[in-house]
């Protein structure tokens, strides 16, 4: 299949699937397993923003539509398909607001929230494309404090992650298919497959792309509202929620973005536009041979 359409084709899967239900009682099936909330889980919140629409519609909160990951000081990263709109065009900066350092999106607590709108938009060349590539990178208009206990900068991989791992997700999305937005931050935990497993599902897939889920148990996948949060272990993000196809359909994985595949590109972004001056153009010759480099202050 053409990758042109790869994007497409995914959607209007996800679209006709219908969802699926636990036996013949009716009952729902839950997106978590598990407790809502772990011991792990605000620890983990410290990495994941809420991403929102400028103004709440009636109440603090109500306009969180994905989740994202501290990459920097200065940079979130989300999906970039979270950021088109129905006519499929960029969403415009100055409307996109980052809300970090709280793990209830509903309540605003004056000395651990962080609001930061959004100054520039970053999506990878083959997104716009190829609808490949499934990041983007949202530059803040000012630097995340670094005092803030509350939230902290994630890890970038070094290495692929491991498949038939766990790895841990997170986010506001719903608690189950059409069901309500979490207000506390969640988390589940999935298993990472084999490429060939993932092309054998969902038959279309990219070297990109990674898939997980947990189809011994019951729905554990991302669903509305989980999109572009991250798939982690320990204090390093590995994957990026990409598609939710697996909400409310058990048979199903999720697709993730990989980061490792993404990471010179997410370092050359964040690492040339790294503050309101430009970085030192020495600095960006050793970057395009392979050397780590750091802005000039």
């Amino acid at each position: 299949m053409n990758k042109r359409y790869l994007s497409d084709f995914i959607l209007l899967l996800c679209l006709i699937l219908p969802p699926f239900e636990a036996g013949i009682t009716g009952e729902r099936v839950r997106r978590l397993s598990n407790p809502t909330i772990e011991n792990t889980t605000n620890i983990f919140a410290r990495f994941v923003v809420s991403i929102r629409t400028r103004t709440p519609r009636k109440y603090y909160g109500d306009n969180h539509f994905c989740g994202g990951v501290i990459v920097s000081h200065r940079f979130a990263m989300t999906c970039a398909h979270c950021l088109i709109d129905s006519h499929r065009l960029l969403l415009s900066s100055r409307d996109l607001l980052v809300v970090a350092g709280s793990p209830n999106r509903l309540k605003f607590f004056r000395d651990r929230n962080v609001h930061a709108p959004v100054t520039t938009i970053f999506v990878p060349e083959n997104f716009t494309i190829y609808n490949t590539n499934d990041l983007a990178l949202l530059k803040l208009t000012y630097p995340l404090p670094m005092n803030n206990k509350y939230l902290a900068v994630i890890k970038l991989p070094t290495a692929e992650p491991i498949k038939g791992s766990e790895y841990i997700v997170l986010g506001w999305g719903r608690l189950y298919h059409n069901g309500p937005l979490a207000s506390d931050i969640t988390q589940i935990k999935v298993t990472l497959y084999s490429h060939l497993a993932c092309e054998l599902i969902l038959n279309v897939f990219t070297d990109e792309m990674m898939c997980a889920g947990n189809m011994d148990h019951l729905d554990m996948n991302p669903c509305a509202g989980d999109l572009g949060g991250p798939l982690i272990d320990n204090d390093t993000v590995y994957g990026i929620v990409s598609y939710r196809l697996g909400c409310g359909h058990k048979e199903l994985p999720s697709v993730y973005t990989n980061v490792y595949e993404n990471k010179q590109w997410i370092n050359f972004i964040i690492t040339t536009n790294c503050s309101h001056r430009p970085c030192n153009y020495f600095a960006l010759l050793l970057f395009v041979i392979g050397f780590k480099f750091a802005c000039i202050k």
